[in-house]
């Protein structure tokens, strides 16, 4: 849920967005459609059953939507469904195997052949909001290639007060235990809270699908600050000030134990 004022408007609305694709807002006690993409969300769920955690998982105005109608998405494309990231051979009744420090069969477990074994693909999109009509893609500012359903982030597109920036939190990008140890590899994308600087024009409308910072070109990863590593799967972010700066309150999804709380402050 996102509040904001429309263009022209004088109110606050109440946003809700839904996993399947569906944005709403309550106006006037009226619950009005605000924007669609159901057809672009990747089908959800599986022929066992049980939960799935792609879909439409963010969406973020801009400080300045008033003005300028834009607002950011963050959603599993449809049509993106891959055969997972470990072959189903290294998969036991207890899900995938757990990195263990006395086991470095289970912790030099690599994402290999990461073209053709993944899960989905998440795409960070810009859109805007027409004021003679309705919302319209403007340009892609990241595709993702994810190795499992789950863990990409939930409420994951925040604008920050204290820079401007787009906040994107990526989850280490599923299974149980990071068993590729992504979170906590610097060049790798999943497990990262990411600013992106969207003033910057990268001239790039469709950026091609990665899953490293170095796999980007070069005017993409100029827009990106990594300001934490080695986060699970994180639910939201709260923003503090706190005198002349800002705290970062995140949440992060446990390993069966513990849930966390952990804050960010900037140098």
């Amino acid at each position: 849920m996102k509040t904001t004022i429309l263009p022209g408007d004088s109110n606050e609305r109440l946003f809700i967005a839904t996993q399947a694709g569906e944005i709403f807002y309550i106006g006037n006690g009226v619950i009005r459609t605000f924007l669609d993409i159901r057809p672009r969300i990747i089908k959800l769920g599986f022929s066992g059953g049980g939960y799935d955690e792609r879909g439409l998982v963010g969406l973020a105005f801009h400080p300045q939507f008033y003005y300028n109608g834009l607002f950011y998405l963050h959603y599993s494309v449809a049509g993106t469904q891959g055969p997972g990231a470990l072959p189903s051979s290294e998969v036991t009744r207890q899900g995938p195997p757990k990195p263990n420090p006395c086991d470095p069969g289970t912790l030099n477990l690599k994402w290999i052949n990461r073209e053709n074994q993944y899960d989905h693909i998440d795409t960070v999109e810009e859109w805007i909001l027409q004021s003679n009509g309705g919302p319209q893609k403007r340009r892609t500012l990241l595709n993702l290639r994810r190795p499992f359903f789950n863990h990409n982030g939930v409420n994951s597109l925040n604008f920050s007060p204290e820079t401007g920036k787009l906040v994107l939190t990526t989850g280490d990008g599923g299974s149980g235990y990071d068993p590729f140890n992504l979170s906590q590899d610097d060049m790798e994308i999943a497990g990262k809270i990411i600013e992106i600087d969207v003033a910057k024009n990268t001239f790039i409308d469709n950026p091609p699908v990665v899953t490293r910072f170095n796999e980007l070109p070069a005017p993409i990863q100029e827009t990106l600050t990594v300001i934490a590593k080695g986060v699970r799967n994180i639910p939201g972010i709260s923003f503090q000030r706190f005198y002349n700066q800002y705290i970062k309150y995140v949440g992060n999804v446990g390993q069966d134990l513990v849930e966390s709380i952990f804050f960010i402050r900037s140098l």
